[in-house]
């Protein structure tokens, strides 16, 4: 998924109502991020996504006074078990 976030300022006013208490984080958005992460962290090496999907939460800051981030027990248990799977070095 190409990400580009200076796309959507000509549509950020339809958004707002949406995102106004929060935002819903899936899956796919956390191993971006996770993965991004843990790249930068400490490999020193930067993700292409992972800058797309910061530049996008960025973006999102801009028109709104929220901070929170919300992800179901489902959601959360998918990253776990990527976590684990990605990064255990014990089989």
């Amino acid at each position: 998924m190409i990400l580009d976030a200076r796309k959507l300022i000509d549509d950020f006013d339809g958004v707002v109502p949406f995102i106004k208490n929060g935002i819903l984080i899936d899956t796919s958005v956390a191993h971006i991020f996770i993965d991004g992460y843990v790249s930068a962290r400490y490999a020193q090496k930067i993700i292409p996504e992972h800058k797309s999907l910061l530049d996008f939460f960025d973006l999102l800051k801009v028109g709104n006074q929220w901070n929170q981030f919300v992800v179901t027990p489902h959601i959360f248990t998918e990253v776990c078990n990527h976590f684990k799977n990605t990064y255990n070095k014990r089989g």
